[in-house]
């Protein structure tokens, strides 16, 4: 092994924990919502990654999860949230409920910086 290698090795050693904490975080959420201990399947880590791929935060991810728990009514005794692929709506629903909200307050930051300068502009023209 070459030092390039090497730094190589130890670099993404040092990456790792920042990469994965949110997703670790996701699972004790899950797990502390779901009240046992059941790590999350290959499909459920397939679907993690594609949220996170689509740009949607962890906190909104688990925000998510906490808010299909909370509405979740079981239909029969014994229903229970069985997989993250349940949460999956809530966390689009909020991820979408976000974005459009960040949209418009970029939009009216954007309008009143519109405003301001089309008011200096005719103060002075006023002036002249």
């Amino acid at each position: 092994m070459n030092n390039s290698s090497l730094n190589k090795t130890v670099s993404q050693k040092d990456d790792a924990p920042e990469t994965l904490y949110p997703m670790a975080e996701i699972e004790n959420v899950w797990m502390e919502s779901q009240g046992e201990f059941r790590r999350f399947s290959p499909l459920e880590w397939a679907y993690l990654d594609a949220w996170f791929q689509a740009a949607i935060s962890p906190a909104t991810i688990i925000d998510g999860i906490r808010e299909s728990f909370r509405s979740f009514r079981p239909r029969r005794p014994g229903d229970r949230i069985r997989s993250l692929v349940y949460c999956e709506q809530a966390i689009y629903r909020l991820a979408q409920d976000r974005y459009l909200e960040e949209f418009w307050q970029r939009r009216k930051r954007l309008l009143q910086q519109e405003a301001q300068r089309a008011v200096a502009a005719y103060r002075t023209r006023k002036e002249r």
